[in-house]
């Protein structure tokens, strides 16, 4: 997959996703706001994922304390 491809299939996720939509249900109540976790998004996109011939690798890094 060319580079545009990428840009092309992200594009199409981002309008369904758009359709979609995720509420803020998560509460930080110590400063008061609404928020949408990091696993409320994944859970939304990851289907439409490989409808548009795309994936999320992880990746770890390393950080070492000083």
């Amino acid at each position: 997959m060319e580079t545009k491809d990428v840009y092309r299939a992200i594009c199409e996720v981002q309008e369904m996703f758009k359709e979609v939509g995720i509420s803020k249900d998560q509460k930080n109540t110590f400063q008061n706001y609404n928020f949408r976790g990091i696993d409320d998004v994944y859970k939304t996109i990851a289907p439409m994922l490989p409808q548009c011939g795309l994936v999320i690798l992880p990746r770890e890094s390393l950080i070492e304390a000083r």
